[in-house]
């Protein structure tokens, strides 16, 4: 009786072993089908995108083949017109090579012109020292007797000023400036009409202000000092009073010409030689220099000419 029941609960174990490792493998097997079919999707996911990848590749490819005939058709076409260029320079240069050997060059032609304009100023500056050299002999064998007082002509304008003629061999006019700056110009028809009147001839106002009283009237052209400028000469005309060329004069306006004159920078001279500006330079230890201007030249220029430093300061 009790092997039978021990017979009878290992037959039950073992029935109950062997159903639960039936359900398991069932499972396992459900799991590997469910994977199977899943990867087969994949697969045939990845199977039409290859398929597709494909097909974009060959349509490229075949864009790609047509690009290249074009770009070669192209290529060929720039290629005979890049020859077409070159051979038209080539026969520009030869040109051009032809031409410069027939015409002379311009650095040729602007050395011809500085060489000229450079014995042009050599034979005025050697004229001039004639002249001066002349003109030295002939005043050393005359000596200031004595200087009397001054005579008043005049009373007219402010404390400050300058009034002059212009040297010119036929003008009798005579010029007035009032103050140490201003933009007029009194105008008389002479000598005797500026002692005797009051009013003037003609009033000239100018475009600019001039400043100090260092001014001249030469040739039918007034020459001053510009207000507010270190060293600028204007150059006017006085028919129209419109201002025809200007000049900077190096080295000038830094210090007063003569010290009892504290607003006057640049005083021009005129005398048969011509137009000087005379002006006092700190690098000559505050001498006064002389500088000799011409007319330039074009009609209305001024330029240059000869500078002379002295030992004498004022």
């Amino acid at each position: 009786m009790t092997v039978s029941l021990l017979l009878l609960l290992f037959s039950v174990s073992v029935a109950s072993v062997q159903s639960q490792g039936s359900s398991q493998d069932a499972f396992i097997i459900q799991y590997l089908e469910r994977r199977l079919v899943q990867m087969e999707e994949r697969l045939s996911q990845c199977e039409q995108n290859i398929v597709s990848v494909t097909q974009k590749s060959y349509d490229l490819s075949s864009e790609i083949r047509g690009s290249l005939s074009t770009f070669s058709v192209l290529r060929s076409e720039v290629k005979s017109q890049v020859d077409g260029v070159s051979a038209r320079v080539d026969r520009l240069e030869r040109e051009l090579e032809y031409l410069e050997n027939k015409i002379p060059s311009q650095s040729d032609i602007e050395m011809e012109e500085t060489l000229l304009e450079q014995q042009i100023k050599a034979a005025e500056l050697d004229q001039l020292k004639k002249k001066a050299k002349l003109q030295v002999q002939n005043d050393c064998s005359a000596a200031l007797s004595q200087i009397r007082s001054v005579k008043i002509v005049k009373k007219v304008g402010d404390a400050i000023g300058s009034w002059f003629r212009d040297p010119t061999e036929g003008s009798e006019k005579v010029f007035l400036l009032s103050g140490i700056r201003n933009n007029s110009v009194l105008q008389f028809s002479s000598l005797q009409s500026f002692i005797e009147t009051s009013s003037p001839e003609k009033v000239l106002l100018l475009p600019v202000h001039w400043q100090g009283s260092g001014h001249v009237v030469y040739n039918g052209f007034f020459y001053c000092h510009k207000a507010d400028t270190p060293n600028q000469i204007l150059k006017v005309e006085l028919l129209n009073g419109t201002v025809v060329d200007s000049t900077l004069l190096p080295g000038a306006g830094r210090l007063p010409v003569y010290s009892l004159n504290p607003n006057t920078f640049l005083d021009m001279a005129v005398d048969e030689l011509g137009l000087w500006v005379i002006y006092a330079d700190p690098e000559y230890g505050g001498n006064l220099v002389i500088t000799k201007l011409d007319k330039g030249r074009k009609p209305t220029g001024i330029e240059f000419i000869l500078r002379m430093s002295t030992e004498f300061q004022v």
